[in-house]
């Protein structure tokens, strides 16, 4: 019963319960033990001294942490992070027995208490960040969010239990508060055994297949911990946040023990009224986080959490300016303790997460322990100075730390910004790392790379580089390719020369003028047409001095001239010769129909015959030709046919490069086509990425009226032709409604999908007698459309928000890697806004139950969730097939009886998907009934 509870209060998932509570008790105990001693050294050190000089033992605190700390960071390098938090408590235990003796029997000796109040301070430094880094070691982020509040409440309970033992103990006669520092040793005692029960708990994780946690991270000496943090903005934003707090903090501690101490002059009064205060602050900070912070978390994301405490102080230390007296003082120490150890620990905390496992120790503790300790010297020689020197009262302290507060604000909000950024950057980088390959692209390096091996002597090897640097540079020229036009082979001066033709290269047209004598037939009539393409000039006269040009050649050159002439009476007789060319049939014509398409794109818009005869010629490549012709023409005309050939995977991107070529011209067409039902879906399809390429507004405008499309691959194909364009031309606008739209319908149908499965897939068919990992067609169809359901739902994303890289984000969700994935998930919930972050954060996470992601969305449509039986017979009664065969396989997988002459329908339906399941469905209730 307690154990649902605590589940639905915190969210938590299998396995998280047990490391929970291991990891509440050893803080509950922990500060229970720290703060015995800090109110017992209170005590005792304001019976012998001044509350002005309080300041010096803070500041010898922070001395002596330095020195402590790199005994500490080097021992760690040498042994394992279980035996060191072990081996710290008991000596932590040892010498806290010294300490009560010392008190007990010999409290004349009043040099022990400035050294026990500096010890207890070490202890405070040291074993509560143990407890927080251990939890960090075992936890993910998506795990800590929802553990934290957990564990804050033992530190809480700690400070509750502290309070109440410190009170009876300083008041209980023969015991004092001497007693305190017996019972302090006692319960470190206690906390070893619990770290060895952790640790086996870490073991048992790592070995069930659940988030293995982290490796151990390599050991660093302080100095080096110390680098890490200075090297790193974002962890000198938490270093710069921890300080500021420490100073704020420290101000209001003392200022409350000055108050207290003036109010109480007795030592075990003293002691007592720390101790009920511990009590009832301690209560109201369990309320807080029990109920609020993991909560207020969950909605209001990490940002708003961290500015709640150094609010409370300012506003406090306002009071205690104005009136300073006892009451407000409770108020700045209870307002400042109440929510810092609560809702601010464990947002603290969480700002450890994205930080790599391999650095993350040696940053913690070297944050946690030195800079804070830090903060602590600079606001006890702070103090010091406006106290001890100044004279200043605890009232009139509070325009000093004022000023501290503001800057912890200003800290948390750069912090806040920078846990974001940190968060993408882990996400990236296990992205970059699972797509690193080799590139398939030539750059310009690689390019003259290859361009040397042109040199080589063997004629074989110097015609494969030419087919590469054709196939890898495009229509790029190279300056190797002119050396070659003087090479000895026939084939590789040919081969070169083509390359320089389609690359437009007229620096040789004074060698190619020469090769019009080559001694190679071949290499003469490719000379014609470079001439016939780049240098029109009256073939006639030519084709009296030169013997062996082919015919191609000759018709070529005379159609270039007349058609370039620029007289409109030749015209007619270029057509005519293009007729004659496109009239060469089969594959022995196929070269004179390729220069006829290549002769019209490169002339005046005059032969939109010859054109329509080509773009329904039989052979692709004089199809691609064709198409090339009609994009440098801008024939609209054609468009239609164009179309037509996008379906044709041979001709494709040359038909989608000359409607693209076309631009606004088309995009009425284009239009049309993409939102008329009747046209073939195939066809439809391709127009989404035309529009993209196109990029006009206007293009725009047409992708965004398709967002809403029933067919779910043609939405697909329109949402990621938008993130092309976005890409492409950032400055298009995209109309905001419609894609908030179309992130809703897809949210819906997600839902949808996740309804269907919880009946019909692994989680509905739990029982069921088929064997576990063979899903059915239909499980299988819907596991993958739930997957392009979710890649959709982050492409929308992306243009909402193109700023923002979801799509890393987006990768660290589908990882296998589950401290990707819960980065991805936070990731998330900081980005997003209000009611999307509630509603898609929870879609989205796998850990958490079907119910839990649907709970949102339906509440903010206020549809009532359907039972499973009421779910499967409203899709068996569907219309369409695909979701009927989705009922029909959960009838089986839930054995539900009373819709069996369903089924019996289905074994005969035309559909084979659907008999499919119903075959399955009919089985599986078969087998129900012989049992």
């Amino acid at each position: 019963m307690v154990t649902a509870v605590l589940s639905r209060a915190f969210n938590l998932q299998r396995g998280d319960g047990r490391r929970a509570a291991l990891l509440f008790t050893y803080l509950l105990v922990i500060i229970t033990a720290y703060q015995l001693g800090k109110t017992a050294r209170d005590a005792l050190f304001l019976s012998v001294f001044k509350a002005s000089k309080l300041p010096y033992a803070d500041m010898a605190i922070a001395l002596s942490v330095g020195f402590v700390i790199a005994i500490y960071v080097t021992i760690g390098r040498r042994v394992q992070l279980r035996d060191l938090l072990v081996g710290c408590l008991l000596l932590f235990a040892v010498v806290q027995t010294g300490f009560w003796y010392l008190a007990k029997f010999h409290p004349g000796l009043t040099w022990q208490y400035p050294a026990f109040y500096i010890w207890v301070g070490i202890i405070g430094v040291l074993a509560p960040t143990q407890v927080w880094t251990l939890a960090n070691y075992l936890l993910t982020t998506r795990e800590a969010k929802r553990v934290f509040g957990i564990v804050g409440a033992g530190g809480i309970s700690g400070w509750i239990v502290s309070g109440v033992l410190a009170d009876k103990l300083a008041s209980t006669k023969g015991l004092g508060t001497e007693s305190l520092l017996l019972a302090m040793a006692l319960l470190l005692v206690l906390c070893s055994f619990l770290v060895i029960a952790l640790w086996r708990e870490r073991g048992r994780t790592a070995g069930s297949g659940a988030a293995a946690p982290h490796s151990k991270p390599s050991a660093k000496g302080l100095r080096e911990s110390l680098g890490t943090v200075f090297s790193s903005p974002y962890l000198m934003s938490i270093a710069l946040l921890i300080t500021l707090a420490s100073l704020a903090t420290c101000f209001a501690g003392w200022q409350f023990k000055a108050i207290a101490k003036a109010a109480y002059p007795d030592k075990n009064a003293l002691t007592a009224f720390f101790g009920r205060f511990n009590f009832w602050a301690g209560i109201a900070c369990l309320v807080l986080q029990l109920l609020l912070t993991s909560r207020f978390l969950r909605r209001f994301g990490l940002g708003p959490a961290l500015l709640i405490v150094p609010l409370a102080v300012l506003s406090s230390e306002i009071a205690v300016l104005a009136i300073g007296t006892l009451g407000a003082a409770i108020l700045l120490k209870g307002g400042d303790s109440v929510v810092r150890y609560s809702l601010d620990k464990s947002s603290v905390e969480l700002l450890y997460l994205p930080i790599p496992p391999d650095v993350k120790l040696q940053a913690k503790s070297a944050i946690d322990t030195v800079i804070w300790r830090v903060g602590d010297g600079l606001s006890g020689l702070t103090l010091a100075i406006f106290t001890d020197k100044l004279h200043w009262s605890a009232q009139r302290v509070s325009f000093v730390n004022i000023v501290f507060a503001v800057g912890w604000i200003a800290s948390a909000i750069a912090a806040r910004r920078r846990y974001g950024d940190t968060l993408l950057q882990s996400i990236r980088q296990r992205r970059l790392d699972a797509e690193k390959q080799l590139a398939p692209v030539l750059d310009k390096s690689t390019a003259d790379i290859l361009a040397s091996q042109l040199d080589s002597a063997d004629p074989k090897q110097v015609l494969y580089a030419l087919e590469m640097f054709g196939v890898s540079q495009g229509g790029a020229s190279h300056p190797a390719l002119r050396d070659l036009l003087r090479h000895p082979e026939a084939a590789v001066r040919r081969r070169a020369l083509e390359l320089l033709d389609r690359a437009g290269d007229l620096w040789v047209l004074p060698r190619v003028e020469e090769m019009l004598k080559d001694p190679d037939a071949d290499v003469r009539s490719t000379a014609m047409l470079f001439l016939a393409h780049h240098a029109p000039l009256d073939p006639l006269t030519r084709v009296q001095e030169l013997d062996g040009l082919q015919g191609v050649s000759v018709m070529a050159g005379i159609v270039a001239f007349l058609a370039q002439s620029g007289d409109a009476d030749r015209l007619p007789e270029a057509a005519l010769l293009l007729d004659r060319m496109i009239a060469d049939k089969g594959e022995a014509g196929k070269k004179s129909r390729l220069e006829a398409a290549s002769l019209i794109g490169a002339s005046p818009d005059a032969f939109d015959d010859q054109l329509d005869a080509l773009l329904d010629d039989e052979d692709p490549e004089v199809l691609r030709a064709a198409a090339k012709a009609a994009g440098r023409l801008r024939k609209r005309r054609v468009a239609p046919r164009l179309m037509a050939l996008v379906n044709d995977a041979r001709v494709r991107d040359e038909a989608a490069d000359a409607l693209v070529a076309m631009g606004e011209r088309v995009l009425g067409a284009l239009r049309d086509q993409l939102v008329d039902g009747d046209t073939p879906p195939a066809e439809r399809l391709e127009v989404p990425g035309i529009l993209a390429r196109i990029g006009t507004p206007d293009a725009a405008a047409a992708l965004v009226g398709s967002l809403l499309e029933g067919d779910a691959e043609l939405r697909f194909r329109t949402i990621c032709a938008l993130n092309d364009l976005r890409k492409e031309r950032p400055s298009v606008s995209i109309e905001g409604p419609r894609l908030r739209a179309a992130l809703g319908f897809e949210m819906m149908l997600h839902t949808r999908t996740n309804q269907i499965l919880s009946v019909a897939g692994p989680a509905g068919s739990a029982s069921a007698a088929a064997p576990v990992g063979q899903p059915t067609e239909v499980v299988r169809r819907l596991e993958a459309e739930r997957v392009r359901e979710i890649e959709r739902i982050f492409r929308l994303l992306s243009l909402l928000y193109p700023s923002t890289d979801f799509r890393s984000a987006h990768f660290g969700l589908r990882s296998g890697d589950v401290t990707a994935r819960d980065h991805a998930l936070e990731f998330l919930e900081i980005n997003l806004d209000g009611e999307l972050r509630r509603s898609l954060v929870a879609l989205l996470d796998p850990t958490v139950s079907v119910d839990a992601r649907l709970a949102p969305i339906l509440k903010r449509t206020h549809v009532a969730p359907p039972n499973a039986d009421e779910l499967a017979a409203a899709l068996v009664d569907s219309e369409d097939m695909w979701l009927r065969a989705c009922g029909i396989t959960a009838v089986g997988a839930l054995r539900i009886r009373h819709l069996v002459a369903r089924v019996d329908a289905c074994l005969d339906a035309d559909d084979e998907i659907l008999r499919e399941a119903a075959r399955e469905a009919k089985r599986q209730l078969g087998e129900q009934g012989r049992k």
